[in-house]
């Protein structure tokens, strides 16, 4: 693999996830060798130095090229028609792998030589127009069959399995679950220094959760936890404001002090939150309407920073941590979290959290899963 021209439909300036992704990828195959060029959509706010703004948003000065469209937003319906300006892209020889979360460009792609590999985050490829979805399902179902649609990758091995069963060509669907930037977790100072700079209890026994703080995600029983643990210290950060606002004022209510609601914070100041915490909250719903084939960005993350990890038993989730680096619970059962809670917070010498770390750093890092991509592509 020499070169990937990686298509995101997403903005530089985006508050969700995806974005971190698609960023630590491009970083990542650029590590290995890979020539990289990513095209991203006009961002919704002026940014004078992109490189700046990505190395003060994520830790890393981007070492791969990004052209970001000069198009006109037409309402939303943009993403679903081809775009002229894309289409000059694909057609440079400059670029022999075509990198897709949209089954847009899989067609002009094939049509220009291009090798495809696209990368699949749910069972529905649109969640709101079952047509839609069922149309783009039909073009991946078909171009599968294409010499040079080298790989259809899941992110978890439950997503991959769906798409199997709905009748990929298994030898060309992979799965390779998210992951984290091992430059960003290879030197940690002593807790201390952190909860100091982030105005946290010295003293006191920190549960963090980071991550979105939407009605899906049962943050509730994380004011729950606050209720019936006032010797520990509860640290949510995550938004948007507004949910921020609303459980920040629910707090007020039940008069407790020991719950503090940060909002959101830059992706690279989050380990730092991480580190100076005593147990990680990892906490769903099976609202979540992607919660059996998810691979989310912060469990890795938990993982690779050596704190013990309270998560819940979702399938996905299981394919990831065990008993032996993470203390799991029954989702629908608020008395295990309590009971799983206790035993993490007992284990003060991190021993199910530095396993999980190895366990990271094994297989869970950004470089370790494009080393699988490559090694799968071109074989």
């Amino acid at each position: 693999m020499k070169s990937i021209l990686y298509i995101h439909d997403g903005y530089l300036d985006s508050e969700k996830a995806n974005i971190i992704q698609v960023l630590n990828m491009c970083y990542a195959f650029s590590n290995e060798g890979v020539s990289v060029k990513l095209v991203l959509k006009s961002s919704k706010t002026s940014i004078t130095d992109i490189k700046k703004y990505i190395k003060s948003r994520l830790g890393f000065l981007p070492n791969f090229k990004i052209h970001i469209l000069n198009q006109k937003k037409i309402f939303r319906i943009e993403k679903y028609i081809i775009n002229s300006e894309i289409k000059k892209i694909i057609k440079d020889p400059n670029y022999d792998y075509l990198f897709l979360r949209s089954p847009l460009y899989i067609k002009f792609g094939l049509k220009h030589n291009k090798k495809v590999i696209f990368e699949s985050h749910n069972n529905l490829l649109h969640n709101r127009f079952s047509f839609i979805d069922y149309y783009w399902k039909k073009i991946i179902k078909k171009y599968i069959k294409n010499q040079n649609f080298k790989l259809f990758l899941c992110i978890s091995k439950n997503l991959m399995n769906y798409w199997i069963d709905f009748g990929l060509n298994k030898n060309k669907c992979n799965y390779y679950h998210d992951g984290f930037n091992l430059e960003k977790f290879n030197k940690i100072r002593k807790k201390s220094y952190y909860r100091k700079n982030l105005s946290l209890p010295i003293n006191k026994t920190i549960i963090t959760y980071t991550g979105s703080l939407y009605n899906d995600r049962n943050i509730e029983l994380i004011i729950k936890l606050a209720r019936d643990f006032k010797s520990y210290y509860f640290c949510v950060v995550g938004g948007p404001n507004k949910s921020k606002n609303y459980f920040n004022e629910i707090s007020k209510k039940n008069n407790l002090k020991n719950i503090k609601f940060i909002g959101r914070v830059v992706h690279s100041k989050i380990n730092n939150y991480l580190f100076a915490s005593d147990v990680l909250l990892a906490l769903w719903s099976k609202d979540v309407k992607t919660i059996n084939y998810c691979s989310p960005l912060k469990l890795f993350e938990y993982m690779a920073s050596g704190k013990n990890i309270l998560t819940q038993n979702h399938i996905t989730i299981l394919e990831v941590v065990n008993s032996k680096t993470a203390y799991i619970y029954d989702y629908d059962s608020y008395f295990d979290m309590k009971s799983k809670l206790l035993e993490a917070v007992k284990d003060n010498k991190m021993k199910v959290g530095l396993n999980a770390k190895k366990e990271a750093e094994k297989k869970y890092s950004w470089e370790s899963r494009v080393k699988n991509i490559i090694k799968f592509t071109i074989g």
